[in-house]
């Protein structure tokens, strides 16, 4: 598996001034690909990164196999999807929507928060209302797998608050159409108790897309059923092609 670190994760520098985030983000992972030799890979994707695995198909449809959204979260399109979120993501939505200046510095408070009292702790706050990914959370290993990125997101001398803010603003923008007509096939595995992605949003899409329910799983279905229930979703599906 090839994980990028997009544009401004750790010291790197953010995308030129006036190139969007996420289309600078598929751009890159292009050129990753050429540089490694995959000519053509699936994508997965976790939370709100199913936007860019989106954007990347549909700018190159020709090197992506199939996009896999694992615990990934919808296009927020209805009043309906914005009231289900859980609170968090529902205020940090909501102010984008009307006040998007203020974005930069909530991120920044969260990854702020995240530094000085340990990234499990905002990791928390946003899961608090789903006690089986708490329990995950309680879990060493887990913990460790899902904090791992921290001193990529927060240092003394770096914060990625600039390009977080800046993706958020491209997420709670519409872009159900572009989902819904990917070029590419997309695969959406979700757990029924997902916080961040609530079985009614996903039965709004089930028409349009594959979208398939893991019973007594919360958001983390990604990590906690990536071995089984992973496969399933990739079934047919090569991991690459050089």
């Amino acid at each position: 598996m090839i994980t990028p670190l997009r544009a401004s994760l750790g010291p790197s520098s953010l995308p030129p001034p006036g190139r969007p985030v996420v289309e600078s983000f598929a751009a890159d992972t292009i050129a990753l690909m050429d540089t490694l030799g995959v000519r053509r890979a699936p994508v997965v994707c976790i939370g709100m990164d199913l936007l860019h695995g989106v954007t990347l198909a549909n700018m190159a449809p020709g090197r992506i196999l199939a996009v896999i959204g694992a615990g990934a979260m919808l296009p927020v399109t209805e009043p309906a999807h914005m009231a289900r979120l859980e609170a968090m993501s529902r205020f940090i939505f909501a102010c984008t929507r009307s006040t998007p200046r203020i974005t930069n510095l909530l991120t920044l408070a969260f990854l702020y928060m995240g530094h000085l009292s340990g990234a499990a702790k905002p990791l928390r706050s946003m899961l608090k209302s789903s006690p089986l990914d708490l329990a995950l959370l309680d879990q060493s290993e887990m913990r460790e797998a899902m904090t791992a990125g921290a001193p990529y997101n927060h240092s003394p001398s770096f914060a990625i608050h600039e390009a977080c803010s800046r993706e958020v603003e491209a997420f709670v923008a519409d872009w159900r159409d572009a989902l819904v007509n990917c070029r590419v096939p997309v695969v959406l595995l979700n757990g029924d108790r997902s916080p961040w992605c609530p079985v009614a949003t996903l039965e709004d899409f089930a028409a349009l897309l594959d979208a398939r329910f893991e019973r007594e799983c919360g958001r983390t279905v990604v990590e906690d059923g990536v071995e089984g229930r992973g496969r399933q979703g990739v079934h047919g599906v090569r991991c690459d092609e050089r």
